[in-house]
């Protein structure tokens, strides 16, 4: 373009700082100072998706980056441990039984004291992440546990095989409660929605490890248990070479505040609400995978089609974040809310069991489990990083871990006992009520301070 008989050069396109504002009229096209072509390369820079792709949503998009970068790193290490885990824990009834030739009531009692040991491992991990920090007892259980699975690997021996599958279970119970309490520290503001990260990435984990734990046992369980092993000894790189640091540890191993009223201890009230209501309903919860089972094939509904509705459960756990999120919005910030509809989810859950006994019964009952599920499992640590004081939070996560291993225990028993004496419809309504007793003990976190935060100038504060 000629101006007074002077060539304005196209590398003058953008207006200097400094620059007159008639410029960019002399040596651009448009009231932008660009070029067509300059104009149209902009344009298809822009439409270049990236690394969530440029047909993501928006608001999907600047959710998934509001997300730390730690705390990426660290879904992506929950990620791979639970996949790791779902490797190993499917395999353990078909493992005993086809290829060491014990019944599946012996395999019952390894699961048993498998989650007896997950319980210690729980309280364990919580008590370690308040002594030593978060990484040490993190990377120590996953280093332990990729060996137990390398032994199992290796060993076809009975008798080790119980004490490897327990030790498994105490290993793997231990680094929930430090990666809990670092979701806390390294997001200090995430509130629900920092575990709600968690809990999609778990359903991911546990849905592709089981997957590919069926595919590698069908060739040789032996494979299976090195996968494992392979799994644990990732995110234990990961954890040791790119996890960072809280920016602001608590000192480690430090005394509590003497000064502070409420060092050393959370309200009680809220505590027992919690624990209450968390036992309860793990206890409801884990019907399904009990009582719920034996109904189904009494029924004649084949074992594959019940296998089909947790491949529902799963899926329907990441698909229906959109619609939690906005029912999550719509309550506020208070935590209790999110319970008392989780527990109201699964009261009618089992209230669609009472009214039908076809196989869309059993979907909408699975379906109102997973929406309940959406609710308390993201909270239910949220609520407890809340109540625990300073330098307790790992030990908080361990008492979280500890109700619901609690629930999951009892659950099957008092369920077994009462389907055995009393017909299938008694046992459905015992469950809706139990669920309703969770919600009577969850109303009771109504004016704690366990709530989650909101956006505060441009940072997530909550998840509501």
């Amino acid at each position: 373009m000629r101006v007074a008989g002077v060539v304005a050069p196209r590398r003058l396109w953008r207006r200097a700082p400094d620059a007159p504002s008639a410029v960019p009229a002399l040596h651009g096209t448009g009231p932008s100072g660009l070029d067509p072509a300059r104009r149209a390369h902009a344009a298809r820079r822009r439409k270049r998706p990236g690394w969530c792709g440029s047909r993501t949503p928006l608001h999907v998009r600047r959710s998934i980056r509001d997300i730390p970068g730690p705390i990426r790193i660290l879904a992506g290490v929950s990620l791979v441990t639970t996949m790791g885990g779902s490797l190993m824990g499917p395999l353990v009834t078909l493992y005993v039984h086809d290829a060491l030739g014990r019944s599946v009531a012996v395999a019952g009692l390894v699961l048993m004291f498998q989650g007896l040991a997950g319980i210690l491992g729980q309280l364990a991990g919580g008590l370690a992440h308040d002594r030593l920090g978060g990484h040490r007892p993190l990377i120590g259980a996953l280093a332990a546990a990729a060996c137990v699975c390398g032994l199992l690997a290796l060993t076809r021996s009975w008798a080790a095989y119980v004490i490897l599958m327990v030790a498994f279970g105490f290993v793997r119970a231990v680094t929930l409660a430090p990666i809990n309490a670092l979701t806390s520290a390294l997001w200090p503001g995430g509130g629900r929605r920092a575990f709600n990260v968690l809990y999609v990435v778990r359903n991911v984990g546990f849905a592709t490890g089981a997957a590919v734990g069926g595919v590698a046992a069908s060739r040789s369980f032996a494979l299976a248990f090195a996968l494992a092993a392979g799994a644990f000894v990732l995110a234990a790189a990961v954890v040791a070479a790119i996890l960072p640091q809280p920016k602001e540890p608590l000192p480690v191993g430090r005394p509590l505040q003497a000064a502070d009223p409420g060092a050393g201890r959370a309200p009680l009230r809220a505590l027992a609400s919690l624990g209450a209501g968390t036992i309860l309903a793990s206890a409801v919860y884990a019907q399904w995978s009990t009582t719920v089972a034996v109904y189904m094939g009494a029924l004649g509904i084949p074992l594959s089609l019940y296998g089909l509705l947790w491949t529902l459960n799963g899926l329907g756990a990441v698909a229906l974040q959109p619609l939690g999120n906005l029912a999550v919005r719509r309550m506020g910030p208070h935590l209790h809310r999110h319970l008392v509809l989780s527990a109201a989810m699964y009261a009618l859950s089992f209230a669609c069991l009472l009214l039908t006994r076809h196989l869309w019964g059993f979907v909408a009952s699975i379906g109102l489990l997973t929406a309940g599920e959406i609710f308390d499992r993201p909270a239910w640590p949220a609520v407890m990083a809340s109540l625990a004081p300073a330098g307790r939070e790992g030990a908080y996560q361990g008492l979280l871990g500890t109700f619901q291993g609690a629930g999951r225990m009892l659950g099957p028993v008092a369920g077994g006992a009462a389907y055995d004496a009393y017909p299938p419809a008694a046992v459905w309504m015992g469950a809706a009520a139990t669920a309703l007793a969770a919600m009577v003990a969850y109303a009771g976190l109504s004016g704690t301070p366990a709530r989650s935060r909101r956006r505060t100038r441009g940072v997530w504060r909550g998840s509501a």
